[in-house]
């Protein structure tokens, strides 16, 4: 029996039921979904900024975001206060590629078509559709109404195709899942993280990519022994795979186990494409996490070495290099007081 696709739309505040329908009607007809109206949640008041008269969308996202549940394809919360993002005086609406959760501002649409296209849009992106610079897909960025109008209420060809790809997507396929844990370790989610992996990890037993992922998520929900099996099973799954490598390797350094830890890094910068990229995270690695000067150091000055540029890490050296001058004659002192004859 097929599981149903099922897009929850969330009033967020009052919202008419006009806004309702028309906001379901468009999930059901632009992206085949069954739409599945839930009863509304008020707008908490960290949300709301009283001095600009208006609701962050952000916070919006994460109280969506928590109700976000592997049967669910996607959460759309629909809201008639005027809402604003980061960097933004306000939006139509707003939502984070891959993150499953959109929301919508009804505040300054004029008629159904903008709600439409303020849907399709934000939905779109859920779906892994960027900006697009076709001047009529509706996936095109809008800073004003008059733009909004100008659009079309579907997607161009390109952004269609990307859009049916995921959409087309089992919600309980492997491919899906890895997904939803991945949102819920961006959001810090961690445990639903790891439920959602584990489920990933059982559906395709053979991807490193989702053992991997599988320990990081372990890790930071403190469980080592379990982020260990799974890290040396995207090893075992993928030899040459070098992220298992890295974190292999930050558990042994954790525990203490330097010489073993130094191993599975070089065996990380064996397997690594990006040589360079390598020794810079790895430097700054050994000299924020670890606090082992000397050996971000030496990653560092490698990282130059292979024509790294970056200012930061330049920075970062200058600091080590004093910092070694200054221990070097801290010790210095301390052999001079201790050889000292004494007549």
């Amino acid at each position: 029996m097929a599981v149903p696709r099922v897009v929850q739309i969330t009033p967020l505040g009052p919202v008419s039921y006009a806004t309702l329908v028309a906001a379901a009607l468009t999930v059901r007809q632009r992206f085949g979904c069954q739409p599945v109206v839930v009863a509304p949640l008020p707008i908490p008041a960290a949300a709301r900024h009283d001095e600009r008269g208006q609701v962050d969308a952000d916070i919006l996202l994460e109280i969506l975001f928590d109700r976000l549940t592997a049967d669910i394809v996607r959460i759309i919360g629909v809201t008639t206060e005027d809402t604003f993002a980061d960097g933004r005086n306000f939006v139509f609406g707003y939502a984070h590629m891959r993150d499953r959760v959109a929301v919508v501002s009804a505040a300054r649409l004029r008629d159904p078509s903008q709600l439409e296209k303020a849907v399709v849009h934000e939905l779109g992106h859920t779906f892994h559709a960027p900006h697009c610079s076709d001047g009529r897909c509706v996936m095109r960025q809008v800073e004003h109404l008059w733009q909004l109008d100008d659009l079309d209420s579907d997607f161009c060809r390109v952004c269609s195709l990307r859009v049916a790809a995921v959409a087309a997507r089992s919600i309980d396929s492997a491919e899906s899942l890895f997904e939803l844990a991945g949102s819920y370790m961006r959001r810090r989610r961690h445990a639903k993280a790891v439920g959602a992996y584990r489920a990933a990890c059982e559906r395709e037993p053979e991807n490193p990519h989702y053992a991997n992922d599988l320990g990081v998520a372990l890790l930071a929900c403190g469980e080592r022994l379990g982020a260990t099996r799974a890290f040396r099973r995207a090893i075992d799954l993928a030899p040459t795979f070098p992220h298992a490598y890295y974190n292999l390797g930050i558990i042994f350094r954790e525990r203490g186990e330097v010489v073993t830890a130094d191993s599975l890094f070089a065996a990380a910068l064996e397997r690594d494409g990006d040589s360079r990229s390598a020794h810079r995270y790895l430097g700054i690695l050994h000299q924020d996490y670890f606090q082992d000067s000397p050996r971000a150091r030496a990653y560092l000055e490698r990282y130059v070495a292979l024509g790294g540029t970056d200012v930061e890490v330049r920075r970062r050296l200058r600091i080590l290099t004093r910092r070694g001058m200054d221990e070097l004659s801290t010790s210095s002192r301390r052999l001079i007081e201790s050889t000292t004859p004494v007549y």
